[in-house]
Parts: structure tokens; sequence; C-alpha cells
């Protein structure tokens, strides 16, 4: 039996007016199974008088009037059941609704909630438990990795500066949580990068033979390039002469382009020298605006892949993410296939997932634990390891779970594709050139901001 995990991605809506008239269906039976447990005790009665000494009559009898006992019961605690849970989805939704409204700082909005929610807690009380299980289930991914960390007990993750992102995941953290109404890990439909587009050189890299669309999501992973390419682009020509494409996109290297300045840049919502080499690779490849962009990354590829699909700049059937450091709220035209491991710290780094921007119907999140022994090979980060996610790919693929139809069906729109077409890049970063001194003046007032000159500096203090 696999041990992958692979749960329906997104946000369930639940139509809690439909629980509740359920609810009442299933009690208006209980009069009937009242009725029907004192007409067993009279038929028990009965048989006594007729046969004194029992015998399999007694049996018989009594079985019947603790089948009608067990089912009075059961249709009581359905009942409450039904209730319970219509009133813990609605829970869920205040709570979320409150967090909304607290955010941005409508007082009066977060004490009507908090009315409501007493209300519903007061009435339905088994509702907050339910609820709290519920969000649990949602953010839970995360416990495998603090529970290792607690463990050993020393900051494992602080080790691994030389993996790329490892070193820089807490203090991405950190620095997310203090910018206030960003949520720290989550990318927004709608959303685009911000600040200054970096400038990068991109450079052709070798490709193999042209292949065809991908067959299933180890085959997606798997054409994520490992070496000296970072972004792969895969174009597309259909019978009619329209054209799609696909990216590819690498995880953190240490190059200039794809190194731990790209990580903090695209995590707090920053255009990136990565980003800037993807969407030139797009370019270059003959992607435009409003094309058809199936978009596959890993590990800083996946905020890449995320922030692209997000954006809306193009049209993007399949978002598929490996180890990604943020979740994604995207188009409900969209299938979001989010693969991360439940000891990976890099994926705690994510928000929860989203009710508001679930994408399509049938997207999925897959999990395992890939290492759960703990100690010093940790610092190498295991459940981080790009042959490890390969690993879960394939073990999902092989697992014949049926919601993974919807994936298979969407690459399979690419069987009709007359040729294909691959190109691969790496890309450098175009050094920023240092300002000219303006003839005249003291070059000291040229220095970076910040830096410091010899001498005494009245005034100065420590900084």
């Amino acid at each position: 039996m696999s041990d992958v995990d692979i749960r329906s991605g997104g946000t369930v809506a639940v139509d809690t007016a439909t629980l509740r008239a359920a609810a009442e269906r299933v009690r208006a039976l209980a009069p009937l199974a009242s009725a029907a447990g004192e007409a067993a005790r009279r038929v028990r009665e009965l048989s006594f008088a007729v046969f004194p000494h029992g015998g399999r009559f007694e049996v018989a009898t009594s079985t019947l009037v603790s089948g009608t006992g067990v089912l009075v019961a059961d249709v009581a605690y359905l009942a409450d059941a039904l209730e319970n849970t219509a009133a813990a989805y609605e829970l869920v939704e205040l709570r979320a609704e409150r967090a909304l409204a607290e955010t941005s700082g409508d007082h009066g909005r977060v004490a009507e909630i908090d009315v409501s929610i007493d209300g519903l807690r007061a009435r339905w009380p088994a509702a907050s438990d339910i609820a709290d299980a519920s969000e649990l289930a949602a953010t839970g991914r995360s416990d495998e990795v603090w529970r290792q960390l607690s463990a050993w007990g020393v900051p494992i993750v602080g080790l691994t500066g030389a993996l790329g992102i490892g070193a820089l995941a807490l203090v991405l953290g950190a620095r997310g949580a203090l910018r206030g109404a960003d949520a720290p890990g989550r990318v927004t439909r709608g959303a685009r990068l911000g600040g200054s587009v970096p400038a990068v050189t991109l450079l052709p890299q070798p490709v193999g033979a042209a292949t065809g669309r991908p067959a299933g999501l180890a085959d997606l992973y798997a054409r994520v390039p490992t070496g000296e390419a970072r972004v792969r682009i895969e174009r597309y020509t259909m019978s009619d002469g329209s054209r799609a494409y696909a990216a590819y996109i690498a995880g953190t290297d240490g190059s200039s382009t794809w190194d731990n300045t790209a990580n903090l840049a695209l995590y707090e919502g920053d255009a990136s020298t990565s980003s800037a080499a993807v969407a030139q690779a797009l370019e270059a490849a003959g992607a435009q605006r409003g094309d058809t962009v199936q978009v596959t990354g890993y590990s800083q590829g996946a905020m890449v892949a995320a922030h692209l699909a997000a954006s809306g700049e193009y049209d993007v059937p399949v978002l598929a993410t490996f180890g990604s450091p943020v979740a994604v709220d995207v188009d409900p035209a969209t299938l979001v296939v989010d693969v991360r491991h439940d000891d990976d710290p890099i994926a705690a780094l994510a928000a929860p997932p989203s009710a508001a921007a679930p994408g399509a119907d049938g997207g999925v999140t897959i999990g395992r634990v890939v290492d759960p022994a703990t100690g010093p090979h940790d610092v190498t980060m295991p459940a981080h390891d790009g042959g490890a996610y390969l690993e879960t790919a394939r073990r999902a693929d092989a697992s014949g779970d049926p919601r993974l139809a919807a994936l298979e069906q969407r690459l399979a729109v690419y069987d009709a594709a007359v040729s294909v077409e691959t190109f691969a890049y790496s890309a450098e970063a175009v050094p920023t050139p240092a300002p000219t001194p303006t003839p005249g003046l003291d070059p000291s007032l040229h220095r970076p901001l910040g830096s410091r000159t010899g001498g005494d500096v009245s005034g100065g203090g420590a900084g």
C-alpha cells in the first residue's frame, strides 16, 4: 500500500442549510423509532405471558427490543451530528471572516462576529471541536516538521545555509510576518510581482530530442531541469495552427540568478532574477500574453510558477508545484497539483490553503513523511530533496487514485499536437553599474547608502 496521502485541493463549500434540513428530517424519525421500541417491548411482554419459560422466543424478542433501542439512539446521534457539523462549518467561515476583519482594522465587524461565534458555541458545544479538527487538517502538514525540530532540540533549518533556500527559510517567515496585512507564504490571485525587474542575460542550453506531452505527475517533475539549464520551455503546435506552452522551472542552485536573493524577493512578492529569466524564456519561445502555458516548478521554481499562474498574464490550465514555500490562489480554471512533504521545512513556510481561490475542481494536494527519524542528518533536509519529490510523484502515479484523473485529462489535450519543440535556458544576472560621480563633487557623497568612512562622525551612533 502506498504511503502517499492524496487530498482534494482547496476548500469545499458546504450548504449548511441543507445539513440542517437533513437533521430535521432525521429527527422527525425519532417518534417512529420510539414507537417501534415501545411495540417491541410489548411483544416481549406478551411472549413471556405465552411462553413463560422463554427459550428462543425470549432471545428473539430481547434482540428486537435491543435493536430498536439502538435505532432510537442512532436517530438522535445522527441528527445532533448533522446540526453540529453545520455549526462547525459556519464557525470556520466566521473565524476566517473575523481574521480578515481584524487585519483590515474593522473592529466593529470583529465584535459582531464574536457575538455570532459565541452563540454558535453555546448552542452546539461540539461544533468547536469539529471546527478545530477541520482547521488542523488544513494546516497540520507542518506539524511533522515541528515535531522533528522539537525532538532533536536544535535549530536544524538554521544550519542549512549551503543548501540555498534552507538557511533563509526561517528568516523569510519572520520577515513576512512583519509585513502586516500581506500574509507571508501566500500568493494572492491577480497579484503582480513588485519592485523593478532585474536585468538578466538568457543563455540557451542544449536539449535532448523533442518528446511528447508528459505522461503523468512523475513525468511532469522529471522535466524540471537539474543541470546547467534552469528553465525548460515546450512549445506545442496544434493541428489548427494554434500554440500552447509548458514551462518547467528549477529550484535554487546558488548561481547569480537562482540564489537566496531571488528566494527572498519572491517570498516577499517582488520580481527576482529567476522570475525575469523565466519571463524572457517564455517570450523567446514565442509565448504572448493570454497564451496557454502549463507551469511546473520545484522549490524556488515553484514560487516563480505560483506568481506566474496567479498574475493572470497567461491562461494556465495546470499548475504543478513541488516543495513550494508558498500557497497560491488561482483562477477557477486552473487545476492545481500541490506536492509538499509533511516533514519538509521549506514547504512548511507556505500559508494554509485558502477558501477564496482554490482553482478548478479536481485539484489535489499530495504529501508523505519522507524521513520520520530525527538526527544530525536532518541538516541536509532529506524531505526537500528533489529525488524524494520525484519518488513521491511516482508513488502517486502508481496509486491509481481516481483524483489524479483530472490531471491526466488536462495533459491528454496535448496528444493532438502535430509538433513539439523544446528550449532550455540558464541565465546570468547583469551587474548594476555603479553611479558615475558628478564632476566637481566630493566622491564620498556617492558612497553606498549605509556605508561608513574613516574618522570621527559627530552625532553618529551604532548601526
